[in-house]
């Protein structure tokens, strides 16, 4: 995005990359371990999920190539709206650098893949179904969390 496509709010502040002594990536204030087996899941058009952390806090940092810088505009939008939401993966920030935007978020301890597919590891994966399942009538209701 050049300066000059730029709305008058938005600031474009692009972060050096820098190899921290323990061998993560440091972009600002995040701190990504982009090592490819400890990568925790990929999306489409190049986006990948790594651990990392913000300011000592652990988050999953979200990975998007910098053309789609749009869609990292709209996914942290969308994220802010519904911030007071237990239900919704929280933001936390966000960091660029020449080739990509990193979103930090909420970092959990397993994925619904996991879940679904290791049931007998989540003890309480009933209780929690339920209260899943209790509050989606609620969020799917609300047009603000259509996306």
């Amino acid at each position: 995005m050049s300066p000059e496509s730029m709305d008058e709010d938005e600031t474009m502040i692009i972060q050096e990359v820098l190899l921290t002594k323990e061998g993560m990536q440091q972009v600002g204030r995040l701190k990504v371990n982009i090592n490819e087996k400890q990568c925790l899941g990929h999306g489409s058009n190049g986006t990948a999920v790594f651990p990392g952390s913000l300011d000592g806090r652990e988050v999953a940092v979200k990975r998007l190539l910098r053309s789609s810088t749009s869609l990292a505009a709209k996914e942290i939008k969308h994220l802010l709206s519904s911030d007071e939401n237990p239900h919704v993966v929280r933001y936390f920030g966000k960091e660029e650098s020449p080739t990509f935007t990193y979103i930090a978020l909420d970092l959990f301890t397993a994925s619904l893949d996991r879940v679904v597919e290791q049931p007998e590891n989540y003890p309480g994966l009933t209780e929690c179904s339920i209260s899943i399942l209790s509050n989606w009538s609620i969020e799917t209701s609300n047009p603000r969390m259509s996306w």
